[in-house]
């Protein structure tokens, strides 16, 4: 592997191929819309997500890997959210 002090926007791996371009914005840059980059068996290439926040994140690995979701949560998880389930705290 090969690392680079110079920012890139693409990586190649020889077990999934190209990632990438992806947008680049300076450290503190934001943006209203982020982007997951997910593999596996539940998830289809090029799908879309329903809308969530970044606390989200947590839950989502979690209930993927069959874990349980601690109830103190704040988020909720992702696949949760694309069957239209309500937040832990009931929003």
């Amino acid at each position: 592997m090969v690392f680079a002090d110079d920012p890139v926007d693409v990586v190649d791996s020889p077990d999934v191929g190209r990632i990438g371009p992806v947008p680049y914005y300076r450290t503190g840059g934001h943006t209203a819309r982020g982007f997951a980059i997910a593999t596996g068996p539940a998830i289809e290439p090029g799908g879309t997500l329903p809308d969530c926040e970044a606390v989200d994140l947590a839950p989502t690995i979690l209930e993927m890997l069959g874990a349980p979701v601690p109830g103190h949560y704040d988020g909720r998880s992702w696949l949760a959210a694309a069957k239209g389930s309500r937040r832990a705290d009931g929003s």
